[in-house]
């Protein structure tokens, strides 16, 4: 190797880092195996707790739903636009109280 100047550029053998590319990609592969391993056992602990619900025994005082019968007014009065609630038939409110002067200290 010829002599250089001090100060010049000299080409040197160092060895590269190898980057942020194959780290990333070393992770990403990593959460991916780990969020498809949460996923499968999420899915088979499903289908265990949906077996286990089609499996449980009812017991019969607590059989399925019943409604009551209703025996108050239709749903279309309350649909129905009124037109009581445009009238202006209400108390007028009452006036503000006075302001009082006399706490200012004068």
């Amino acid at each position: 190797m010829p002599p250089t100047q001090p100060g010049d550029p000299q080409d040197s053998r160092r060895p590269q880092p190898i980057g942020s590319i194959p780290v990333l990609f070393f992770f990403m592969v990593c959460t991916m195996c780990m969020l498809f391993l949460i996923w499968r056992r999420a899915d088979s602990l499903r289908r265990v707790v949906a077996h286990q619900l089609k499996t449980f025994p009812i017991p019969r005082s607590e059989g399925p739903i019943r409604l009551s019968i209703d025996d108050g007014p239709p749903a279309r009065e309350f649909i129905e636009d009124d037109d009581d609630d445009d009238d202006n038939h209400h108390e007028p409110l009452p006036p503000p109280p006075p302001k009082n002067n006399a706490s200012k200290g004068t």
